[in-house]
């Protein structure tokens, strides 16, 4: 080691060089790359700061940013261009309007998915729960593009779709018609389970975990 503060690059370049020590010597020095290489090729390393380094952590994966963490963000990214509608169950079918069901379903449809329309009209809270290609997921492993459905079916019955494991954006009532916030919230604190579309797009695997049970059957009048 050489005297005068300084350190040999014998040493401390290999130290510097090893898993891009270099590049975070340079952030805490405020120095270019650059700079810091030519630094530890001269000796002449100069002391940092003491202060904590700032690191962007890493994003979510499952297909989507950490906002949109799940397997089917595209179904989110499609829901967020029917925030506009207004709440309607008489006119469901229509541009402009939905209910809770009809916003889900129009949202998978611009993405993609065939069969949210069956006979040419929206799925419900009860067809989609009893849709062949919907399996039933644990709410911890629940993201992007899940649909949260009630328990119960009839008039109570509600449903919205996952954003992330928290988040869930869906159609709500006359009042607030299309919303984004806290799942729980907007499943106004009604039991419900996580289901997800198990089809293919374009040849695109479903991914994310096992489905742990397929939906019930029901006979629809």
């Amino acid at each position: 080691m050489a005297t005068g503060g300084t350190i040999g690059i014998s040493g401390a370049g290999v130290a510097l060089a090893v898993g891009g020590a270099l590049l975070v010597y340079a952030a805490l020095s405020d120095k270019t790359p650059l700079e810091a290489l030519r630094e530890v090729a001269s000796g002449r390393i100069t002391g940092v700061p003491n202060k904590t380094a700032q690191l962007t952590p890493p994003r979510s994966g499952g297909g989507g940013s950490a906002e949109t963490s799940g397997p089917h963000p595209e179904f989110v990214e499609a829901a967020r261009d029917f925030r506009g509608d207004r709440y309607s169950q008489t006119l469901r079918n229509r541009d402009g309007y939905s209910d809770c069901s009809s916003f889900c379903a129009k949202a998978m449809r611009k993405a993609g998915v065939k069969g949210t329309h069956p006979g040419g009209w929206p799925r419900t809270t009860i067809t989609f729960k009893s849709w062949s290609e919907m399996g039933v997921v644990s709410r911890s492993a629940a993201g992007a593009g899940d649909l949260a459905i009630t328990d119960a079916d009839g008039s109570t019955a509600h449903m919205v779709m996952m954003i992330n494991n928290d988040q869930a954006i869906g159609q709500q009532n006359s009042r607030t018609h299309v919303k984004t916030g806290p799942v729980d919230q907007l499943m106004g604190g009604k039991p419900y389970k996580v289901y997800r579309w198990t089809g293919i797009i374009l040849g695109r695997e479903p991914t994310g975990p096992t489905i742990t049970e397929r939906p019930y059957t029901q006979r629809l009048t």
